[in-house]
């Protein structure tokens, strides 16, 4: 049986750091995190749960990540995806939007544009919820 995990963020990343940020923003608004080094990990993951959304790298090292976004969009087309990716790299984000993300930002992190996405995901599923 499939779960609604409203309170969960999804996140598939190798870079600590990023890791870090993420989890902080979590804490902050009560929210988990689990985090996938694989994507395999998570699209498994995916047909147990729905997260609240889905955070993830640009570079997965065990799937491209247009072919990523195109399992979730068969799989959980409404749940929203925030990439992550290279500085300055035009070229992936266009491929990224294209291919289903909500938005794609740039490496490294900080909280700026996710804690953006954070507050409108976070308020979003809270509504759905009711």
């Amino acid at each position: 049986m499939r779960t609604a995990k409203r309170n969960t963020v999804y996140l598939l990343e190798e870079d600590t750091a990023v890791r870090d940020t993420v989890n902080s923003l979590c804490t902050s608004r009560q929210l988990q995190m689990q985090h996938f080094t694989c994507a395999q990990q998570l699209i498994a993951q995916l047909d147990e749960n729905q997260p609240a959304f889905l955070i993830t790298a640009y570079e997965v090292s065990d799937m491209l990540v247009t072919d990523l976004l195109a399992e979730i969009q068969q799989r959980e087309p409404s749940l929203p995806v925030i990439v992550l990716g290279e500085h300055s790299n035009v070229s992936s984000a266009v491929e990224s939007i294209r291919a289903g993300a909500l938005d794609y930002i740039e490496k490294p992190v900080y909280s700026g544009r996710l804690v953006e996405h954070f507050n409108m995901l976070v308020t979003e599923s809270s509504h759905t919820e009711s």
